[in-house]
């Protein structure tokens, strides 16, 4: 991984509300100390909350949160007062301006900051709107339980290590705009009550929203999921498993490179919009190698062809078939990865012959091979009659007029060509069984192959 600049930020450790939350102290070392994080997370509540009404408190200890009592500014004041200019004079300010114990009236702004160490805000109460765009998390952070009430912008944020934001609540707009997470990420089982935006952001490892409540507009506009270079054993999924919209979503343009979406138990809005490039979907199959892969092949193939089949029924109640069918046709060739044998022939085969049931040139060119097939071998002995002393006269005689007739004649027999102008060559007892043969076979072979023509004229120009 490349070395991120932080010259243009400030150290977390000048930044008076980093320093509110960490009163009792940084998390160092290898470890997390849950306790520490406790007694951190227990005195910043009461900090941010102070300003809260009853009634405020009230809702937010019903939505979970681990809100303080009343009284509870006034009980600690001294004690956070004091430990928070403890904290102040541990910093060489370098004659720099000293700040105050922040304003609960002011935002939280965290932006251009730098955390060297891990953070681990589990359970906190955010009272204020936070601000913590183009801020660099070089280790792990831990917003598990948090509750914003307020707007939380991360903006351009970039997370080194893993990002866990499980069960948190984002109570307004959360704006994730072009952050980057470059570990595994995990929003589980977290709400978003207003618009939650992702967009351009980059996930480079997996990305978890199992069981995320979406209850307003989601975008993820442009966001990219996955990395081209990835040399990880297990490829980047983006996990909405048991994940819920009840607004519209946008995937618009976002790109997946390494593994369609999970979409397990998951309910999404009719309106929601999945990117119609190709590009925007992972190519081919098989999608990783086996050898370097940790997950079973047939279940990956098994999940991918599953995502495939739930983003096409979406796609269809939205009336593009031409998309539908790009997923039908993905779904297909992942479904005769995982199934047994000989369930996979007749899957290969029907992709090889009709591309899914779309192709339409592919068809036209085994009709043209089939009848040229058919000249030849009727027209051959014509060419070369010493080498054909066994074939019967009226075939050793055929004009080449003759022979290009009988061949289309075979293809389209349903025109009843044959009867009316070929009954001489085929209608004759003595004619050698081998050219009945394959005079049948041409008529079976054309049959099938203008069936998937059908097929793919209905699809290509939406005949119903």
């Amino acid at each position: 991984m490349a070395e991120t600049d932080l010259s243009d930020l400030k150290p977390a450790r000048e930044n008076p509300w980093y320093i509110l939350m960490t009163l009792h102290g940084e998390q160092t070392g290898d470890g997390v100390d849950g306790e520490l994080a406790e007694k951190n997370v227990r005195l910043w509540n009461i900090w941010s909350c102070q300003l809260l009404s009853d009634a405020e408190r009230a809702e937010l200890r019903e939505a979970g949160a681990a809100v303080p009592d009343a009284d509870a500014w006034e009980t600690h004041r001294a004690e956070i007062e004091k430990r928070f200019a403890d904290r102040i004079a541990e910093v060489d300010w370098n004659g720099r301006e000293i700040p105050d114990l922040p304003d609960p009236k002011l935002w939280i702004d965290m932006s251009k900051t730098a955390f060297s160490n891990k953070v681990n805000l589990e359970k906190a109460v955010f009272g204020q709107r936070a601000f913590f765009n183009s801020v660099t998390f070089t280790q792990a952070a831990f917003f598990n339980s948090a509750t914003f009430t307020q707007v939380a912008f991360f903006a351009s944020a970039t997370f080194m290590q893993a990002a866990l934001f499980d069960s948190a609540t984002f109570m307004q707009a959360t704006l994730f705009d072009t952050a980057t997470f470059t570990q595994d990420t995990s929003f589980d089982s977290a709400t978003f009550t207003q618009p939650a935006t992702f967009d351009s952001a980059t996930f480079t490892q997996d990305a978890s929203f199992r069981s995320t409540s979406f209850e307003d507009r989601a975008y993820f506009t442009a966001t990219r999921f996955g990395d081209p270079e990835s040399t990880s054993e297990e490829p980047a999924l983006l996990d909405l498993t048991d994940a819920q919209f009840d607004k519209p979503a946008s995937f618009r343009a976002a790109k997946f490179i390494n593994r369609f979406p999970k979409f397990t138990g998951a309910i999404i809005h009719e309106r929601t919009l999945f990117p119609y490039l190709k590009t925007s979907w992972p190519k081919g199959y098989p999608l990783y190698s086996v050898s370097n892969s940790s997950i079973e092949y047939k279940t990956l193939m098994r999940e991918a062809a599953n995502s495939c089949a739930f983003i096409r029924n979406h796609i269809r109640k939205l009336g593009h078939p031409d998309i539908e069918h790009y997923f039908f046709r993905r779904e297909m060739g992942f479904a005769a990865q995982h199934v047994e044998p000989l369930e996979r022939l007749p899957i290969l085969v029907y992709g090889w012959v009709s591309g899914y049931g779309y192709a339409v040139w592919r068809l036209v060119g085994f009709l043209a091979l089939l009848w040229l097939a058919g000249f030849v071998v009727f027209q051959g002995c014509g060419w070369a009659d010493r080498f054909c002393v066994f074939a019967p006269p009226q075939i050793r005689l055929m004009s080449w007029q003759d022979a290009a007739g009988l061949s289309f004649s075979n293809l389209f027999r349903f025109f009843g060509f044959q009867v009316l102008y070929f009954r001489e060559f085929l209608g004759d007892e003595s004619l050698a069984d081998s050219y009945k043969v394959f005079a049948s076979a041409q008529t079976v072979f054309s049959f099938i192959f203008l069936f998937f023509l059908g097929l793919g004229l209905r699809q290509r120009f939406r005949l119903r």
